[in-house]
């Protein structure tokens, strides 16, 4: 005959005070208070606040790589007007406002390409891709600007590698005596010469010393002596050491700065080129 079960032994058990004794948190008699999901505390973020914590960090990557990528940027092309002294000579800095957008391009991509989130991965690489695609086209320019540095430290004058400024001045001198002759003798004002003469020259090129335009149409790199401006050809004393047209650290069109100003050293390895009043071209 199989027992009766003991109810007593399921009922609560009470204290002698009269109060139920209630069993260990966790047992199987009670839950636990924080089981209940009404009381359980909320981990998951909101929405926008999970969209915040997965910008932030390529967000702090662009913000800190964009005000350096800015100041390079600004400086190279700055930089870029003008000569700057190496090893003793001016080299034209101009072709290093090229290296400004892919300077800041790469700053600024590599920043973000190393914030570890794809997105910005992404971003950062477009980026550096458009600076790149930039500069390509200009790299002849710059590798011209690392080869005037290297042969700034010439100290011997090569004249194989001053060729066309010699032949632009005489270009300019034949269009300056070609204005003289419709002038009744008188050659062009100094601060408007070339533009006096451009009608008697045929190519562009010829305003513009190769060594200091760098095929930037705003650079020209000679100047006229302005003790010449508007005189009559026989007025000039001593046509055979009066220079005229010269190489000049003004490149400004309709440049007239006085003979003091040549470059010093040379931009032509050294040495200057000018062409005197009777037609002859020397090197000072």
């Amino acid at each position: 005959m199989s027992s009766r079960p003991n109810l007593n032994a399921l009922a609560p058990v009470t204290s002698g005070c009269g109060l139920k004794a209630e069993p260990p948190s966790g047992s199987a008699g009670w839950p636990d208070a924080d089981q209940g999901p009404a009381n359980k505390p909320a981990t998951a973020s909101t929405p926008s606040l999970r969209h915040i914590e997965r910008l932030l960090p390529w967000t702090l990557a662009f913000a800190g790589a964009l005000i350096p990528a800015i100041l390079w940027t600004v400086g190279l092309m700055i930089l870029s007007k003008y000569e700057v002294k190496v090893g003793g000579q001016y080299v034209v800095a101009g072709p290093l406002f090229y290296l400004g957008p892919i300077t800041g391009a790469a700053i600024l991509g590599g920043a973000l390409i190393g914030s570890a989130k794809r997105g910005a991965a992404i971003l950062g690489t477009l980026v550096f891709a458009a600076g790149a695609a930039y500069f390509a086209p200009k790299v002849h320019d710059v590798c011209k600007v690392v080869k005037d540095v290297r042969e700034a430290t010439q100290s011997t004058y090569v004249p194989e590698k001053n060729m066309k400024c010699p032949d632009n001045l005489k270009q300019l001198y034949n269009a300056v005596l070609t204005y003289a002759d419709s002038w009744n003798d008188a050659l062009p004002p100094a601060d408007n010469w070339m533009t006096a003469i451009k009608d008697y020259v045929t190519k562009d090129e010829w305003l513009h010393c190769p060594e200091a335009s760098t095929g930037q149409a705003d650079r020209f790199g000679y100047s006229f002596n302005p003790v010449l401006g508007g005189k009559k050809r026989k007025e000039i004393p001593d046509p055979k050491t009066m220079p005229m047209i010269y190489d000049s650290t003004d490149l400004t069109m309709n440049a007239h700065a006085g003979p003091e100003n040549i470059p010093k050293p040379g931009r032509h390895t050294g040495k200057n080129n000018v062409i005197f009043a009777d037609g002859t071209v020397a090197q000072k």
